[in-house]
């Protein structure tokens, strides 16, 4: 049991086969399990073979390992794939304050990935916003995008004013890891108006990430149109935008196809489904 701690431990993966094989070899799980524990408790584990060691403990609820495995999440920069574990853990033992104290202790990349599991687990949403927002306001850009997304992912109404400001100073950020299917939050609808004059309007806007903006704004406004108050509103603006473009000869092509997915996406949250039977007697009353 003793070479445990140094089995295969260069190996890419986490509890393999072979790491289950040397188990079956040793054939009593007893003495395995608490040579487990007693490695994870008092050894110095290298690379896979700590990631290993913790992900068999969290998979056998070996809770005589959990205080350490906890100060190895906040103590150790090199553990494999945590962001799994760590749910793992919290799911197990209930520890949500263990990402509150990760956080106080990580930096840059590892500090975003504790507050993606925060917002991925519905967890301390409050803070995940004000630390996006604080990020923001700094100015730095390593992980602006990871700000971002929180407040997207999060349905924050600021999340548009700080994409407008992006955008009005040439700051072009890639969207494709912005998740903004589901943002539909919107408070000032001159905001919107100023929207699409930057990503609509800019004849400079690079051409591949500018088909990334139209989507997330057709995207956007078909999201604000499921309420009467959203869809009033947007019809109001892109009227408006019609009739000027129009006037000025314009291609009208992404203007109705936006007019024509509002205008889908308010009568569908308006629609209410018939059962069978009931859809039958209406489709009787059409016909007679």
């Amino acid at each position: 049991v003793n070479c445990i701690q140094y089995y295969e431990f260069d190996r890419s993966s986490e509890v393999d086969e072979s790491f289950l094989r040397l188990k079956d070899l040793i054939n009593n799980e007893k003495l395995f399990n608490e040579q487990i524990i007693h490695n994870i408790n008092n050894e110095t584990l290298i690379g896979l073979a700590l990631s290993k060691h913790m992900e068999y403990a969290l998979n056998n609820n070996l809770e005589a390992a959990f205080p350490e495995i906890r100060s190895l999440f906040i103590n150790h920069e090199s553990i494999y794939n945590d962001s799994r574990k760590i749910e793992n853990y919290i799911e197990l033992t209930g520890d949500e304050n263990l990402l509150l104290d990760c956080c106080e202790a990580f930096e840059n990349h590892k500090f975003w990935s504790i507050i993606r599991i925060m917002f991925g687990m519905k967890l301390f949403p409050e803070y995940c916003k004000e630390t996006s927002i604080d990020y923001l306001e700094t100015g730095e850009d390593s992980h602006r995008l990871d700000a971002l997304n929180v407040l997207f992912e999060l349905n924050e109404p600021i999340a548009i004013d700080y994409l407008i400001d992006f955008l009005e100073k040439k700051i072009i950020l890639s969207l494709i890891s912005v998740k903004y299917l589901n943002y539909s939050s919107i408070i000032d609808f001159k905001h919107l108006e100023k929207l699409f004059k930057l990503i609509f309007d800019d004849e400079d806007f690079d051409d591949f990430e500018s088909s990334r903006y139209r989507e997330f704004v057709m995207n956007y406004v078909s999201n604000i149109s499921n309420s009467k108050e959203g869809f009033d509103n947007v019809m109001v603006m892109l009227d408006k935008r019609k009739k000027d473009f129009e006037e000025n000869a314009k291609d009208l092509f992404y203007i109705n196809m936006l007019i024509d997915k509002c205008t889908n996406s308010y009568i569908n949250s308006n629609s209410k489904p018939y059962k069978f039977k009931d859809a039958l007697i209406e489709s009787e009353k059409l016909i007679a």
